[in-house]
């Protein structure tokens, strides 16, 4: 059997189907993501305490390092190594 001959038997058992309104519209969100606003104040406020925590280390360390210096001079001083 050809295509051509197939056709006709094919458009009689070809089902006819009507258009359904969707009952949600698909220009909108279907899972409401909630309270997702970008705070100003949240990312001002996480970058002065990363810059806090950040100074105070580096203060730590300068600390650290001006005792262990204050430290090998006094022992130098007293004849140990």
């Amino acid at each position: 059997m050809r295509v051509n001959q197939l056709q006709p038997l094919l458009d009689a058992v070809e089902p006819r189907f009507d258009a359904v309104d969707s009952p949600i519209d698909a220009g909108h969100a279907f899972i409401d993501g909630g309270e997702a606003h970008l705070s100003v104040v949240t990312i001002v406020n996480e970058t002065v305490q990363l810059l806090v925590n950040a100074s105070q280390m580096t203060q730590k360390k300068a600390f650290m390092f001006v005792n262990h210096g204050r430290l090998y001079f006094q022992n130098r001083s007293r004849g140990k190594k």
